[in-house]
């Protein structure tokens, strides 16, 4: 990363909803990037973030209910496992006295507070200092281990053992994240135009965000826990700490020639040392709209791609209003299918490489139903992940072919991709609302894989991914 920038337009910012999550967001940006590291004409700098109901940064239970009756059951199995056990037993006759009458004194999972809330409140009061801690019993290590050890589990085993689990809670996440990177193998345009706009809409921005080398999202715990059980690699660890953070990297082998490349077609980065000035915020005329801007090499890793061909402007007005290809509750400019699984058809053009046609362009696509020639695209690229600077490993990247060399890390984008395949959603908000009971998802769930059924576990690839 460059270390002085005129603009912002090399980083992709996004954020939840809540405000912690953005305040979280700024603030790295800041550290990073503080004043001395911009120049004096630095315009402030671009977050995005959705309505609660289409957010993928966190599992979404409130706005998911086939996901929130998949959490009430894996919660209510540990209550089942543990609340009658002998390391109850221990946090009752420890700290139980503290408890509210209406809990008639006890610890239990599911008791009030749940026994997750009291975790909270432990790992928040030692977050903030002496002034605010709870009696030294709070903090025996063997009442916190059995504390964070009954949560992990409370909290994210249903990722581990469910596919629909993992699916529902954080597989549209994922599957942005391996668009991303796909979008940047195959050097693809921009995919939605989020950033910046007028008056509202949907735009391109400043005109600078075609460039991008880093993505930084504001998150929670149970999103860093979730993706990586999600993935079979967080086996063992505690419940995340406060300022946690996941990475994932995206390598190429250096003697290795992708076959889309082709002389002078790389698109370069974006000029980080040029002043950009902030759109009008005044309504334009709807003039004939000039060549669309080709989108850059890097701006596909974060699945930022045109809907229209980069050879060719949009049509209508000259606002750039469109929906987002990534989002299936939106409407895509292509021509829509009746199956409201099916994935929408995208209008799209490789900067990198025009002789791909849109149509053969790999971007959401599960990796069974590639040619040859796309899985060909793919080869020689590998994944890393790192979880607080810790490399985490994917249980069928360890596997012989699957990764590079004898880095059990280094895990192959093709094994990654079909990982990740696996329980990436069609349309989530749509198998959100299916397999659902006659109560609406209200009523208690017994049965599945996990549950009565043997588990499914994650970091594997899925029978036909």
């Amino acid at each position: 990363m460059p270390s002085l920038i005129a603009n912002a337009d090399l980083i992709y910012l996004r954020a939840t909803p809540l405000p912690r999550a953005l305040e979280s967001v700024q603030q790295t940006f800041w550290g990073m990037y503080p004043l001395s590291s911009r120049t004096a004409a630095f315009p402030s700098p671009t977050i995005v973030t959705r309505t609660p109901a289409d957010e993928t940064l966190f599992p979404n239970d409130g706005n998911c209910r086939r996901f929130a009756q998949l959490s009430r059951a894996f919660a209510q199995r540990t209550a089942d496992r543990w609340n009658d056990t002998s390391d109850m037993a221990y946090l009752t006759k420890l700290i139980g006295k503290w408890m509210p009458e209406t809990s008639d004194k006890r610890i239990a999972v599911d008791s009030h507070p749940r026994l997750s809330g009291i975790m909270d409140t432990i790992n928040s009061t030692l977050a903030h200092g002496p002034e605010t801690r709870l009696p030294k019993e709070f903090y025996d290590p063997k009442a916190r281990e059995i504390i964070d050890r009954i949560g992990v589990e409370e909290w994210f085993s249903g990722y581990n053992e469910n596919r629909e689990y993992r699916m529902l809670g954080i597989g549209g996440l994922i599957g942005d994240i391996v668009e991303r990177m796909t979008s940047k193998i195959e050097g693809a345009g921009l995919s939605i135009n989020e950033i910046g706009g007028e008056n509202g809409r949907l735009g391109r921005g400043r005109g600078g965000e075609t460039g991008i080398r880093f993505a930084l999202s504001g998150c929670h715990d149970t999103t860093l826990a979730g993706v990586l059980t999600g993935l079979g690699a967080f086996n063992g660890e505690k419940w995340p700490p406060y300022t946690s953070h996941i990475a994932f990297e995206l390598f190429r082998a250096k003697d290795f020639d992708n076959p889309i490349q082709q002389p002078g077609h790389q698109s370069p980065d974006a000029d980080f040392l040029s002043p950009t000035i902030p759109a009008s915020t005044e309504p334009k005329n709807d003039a004939a709209p000039g060549p669309a801007q080709k989108p850059g090499i890097f701006a596909s890793f974060l699945g930022l791609r045109s809907p229209f061909g980069s050879e060719s402007p949009p049509q209508g007005n000259g606002h750039g209003t469109f929906t987002s290809s990534r989002d299936p509750s939106s409407k895509s400019t292509a021509n829509s299918r009746s199956d409201p699984l099916s994935t929408p058809s995208l209008t799209r053009q490789s900067s990198l490489s025009p002789s791909i046609p849109p149509a053969d362009l790999i971007a959401r696509k599960p990796y069974s139903s590639l040619s040859e020639d796309q899985k060909q695209r793919l080869q020689g690229y590998y994944v890393r992940i790192r979880y607080n600077d810790k490399v985490m490993k994917i249980p069928a990247c360890a596997k012989p072919g699957n990764h590079y060399g004898d880095d059990e890390s280094l895990c192959t984008f093709e094994t990654f991709k079909r990982v990740a395949d696996g329980f990436v959603p069609k349309n989530w908000k749509v198998q959100c609302g299916q397999n659902l009971d006659e109560s609406g998802g209200k009523g208690p769930l017994l049965k599945g894989p996990g549950l009565d059924q043997p588990a499914e576990l994650a970091g594997q690839i899925e029978d036909g991914s």
